[in-house]
């Protein structure tokens, strides 16, 4: 039977998640913390259920949510 992964949310540093709370980038919504998208403007809760891990960003996810990634690259791929 194989594994299922399921979705995980990188905290942030206490310093960067404040900073990020101030600036309007995260929000504590219904779902627990949010993030901002920088492609749709949405907030989506930040996890990998909607965000790419990225190691090397500060906060541990990509700044663009899952679905906008996937609408831009398609579009590239088309064009190309």
């Amino acid at each position: 039977m194989p594994k299922t992964i399921q979705p995980y949310c990188p905290l942030p540093s206490r310093q960067l998640l404040a900073r990020r709370l101030a600036n309007g980038k995260y929000i504590f919504g219904p779902d627990g913390l949010e993030k901002r998208c920088c492609g749709c403007e949405e907030y989506w809760p930040a996890d990998t259920e909607f965000w790419f891990a990225v190691p090397s960003a500060a906060d541990g996810l990509q700044s663009m949510c899952k679905a906008c990634y996937a609408e831009r690259y398609s579009a590239r791929r088309e064009v190309a």
